[in-house]
């Protein structure tokens, strides 16, 4: 069995201590057939971080551990991935990657996306008579480039229809993904048809669809949508949607739908309250998901709602 998990900087104590015991249980057992791999970005976890924790625990305990420290690309890799992209010799492809890697400074995401980027300009393109990819040198050398790739990849969402970057933002509200029937429920109560703007995006390598989800291709992707936004303008936006969503979580009664209403209405915080009414409604969903994440045994998202 293989538990794969990414962005582990943004798990909660309760999915740690999960993954800890199954890593645990799998070492005390005679038939060693677990593997658990799991991402973080190193920076973003700090001291007391639950997977220091985990990490701490894995390194006293008999379980075996492999930390692998991914880099940025070099020059030879970026032109191994760029000839197998263009299904070219690396011998041809040598002079455009070393370009590549010196805009984009190895990093695989920045990569990607400006390979994408030169072929919607048509600086890298396939040519009928040569039967083969061909390319402008000297415009992309000349062309310009943001210092981080959080720069451009919010450029590359400002080209996108205004339709677009608004349902992004809504979409970037929830995290990295969202499940389709919650962006039903905000078509219905917004009276926009987000969906064929997520397609859009989808059709762009901005989202992923993923049966029943919608899915940023990238955290990062999340980051600078959602980054967009000033924070009074987030803040309505989540409060907005945690009201919209209270009525889908009632009427499916999904434990799934409550917590993401209810986490929703938390980030909009007690400043986007224009009423009492609204006051009880918060209140209200709050105890409701505290007592559903106590009967989880997930006492530390309890006390939070609480």
């Amino acid at each position: 069995v293989t538990l794969f998990l990414d962005d582990l900087q943004w798990a909660d104590a309760a999915s740690i201590e999960a993954v800890n015991h199954l890593l645990t249980a799998a070492s005390l057992s005679h038939d060693k057939r677990f593997f658990f791999l799991g991402c973080c970005r190193k920076g973003e976890i700090n001291e007391g971080h639950p997977v220091r924790k985990l990490l701490k625990n894995v390194e006293r305990s008999s379980v075996g551990c492999t930390n692998i420290k991914l880099d940025l690309m070099d020059e030879h890799t970026i032109n191994t991935m760029v000839s197998e992209t263009l299904r070219l010799l690396p011998r041809l492809t040598r002079s455009l990657s070393s370009v590549i890697y010196h805009k984009t400074r190895g990093n695989p995401l920045f990569v990607s996306h400006l390979m994408l980027s030169l072929s919607k300009e048509g600086l890298l393109r396939p040519s009928l008579s040569r039967r083969r990819w061909e390319w402008e040198m000297k415009k992309i050398e000349d062309r310009e480039m943001p210092d981080d790739v959080a720069m451009f990849l919010n450029n590359s969402i400002m080209e996108l229809p205004d339709g677009v970057q608004s349902s992004l933002c809504i979409l970037s509200c929830f995290g990295a993904s969202a499940n389709v029937s919650f962006i039903e429920t905000l078509e219905r109560a917004l009276q926009k048809n987000i969906r064929d703007d997520l397609d859009v995006a989808v059709a762009k390598g901005l989202l992923d669809k993923i049966g029943v989800e919608y899915r940023f291709s990238h955290d990062r992707i999340q980051e600078a949508t959602y980054n967009m936004m000033e924070d009074g303008t987030r803040r309505l936006f989540h409060f907005t949607y945690g009201l919209s969503l209270v009525s889908l979580s009632i009427e499916e009664g999904c434990d799934g739908s409550l917590f993401v209403a209810v986490n929703q209405l938390n980030l909009g915080g007690p400043a986007i309250v224009q009423d009492p009414s609204q006051s009880f409604t918060v209140a209200g969903m709050n105890l409701r998901a505290g007592k559903k994440a106590m009967e989880m045994s997930d006492y530390e998202t309890a006390y939070s709602y609480f």
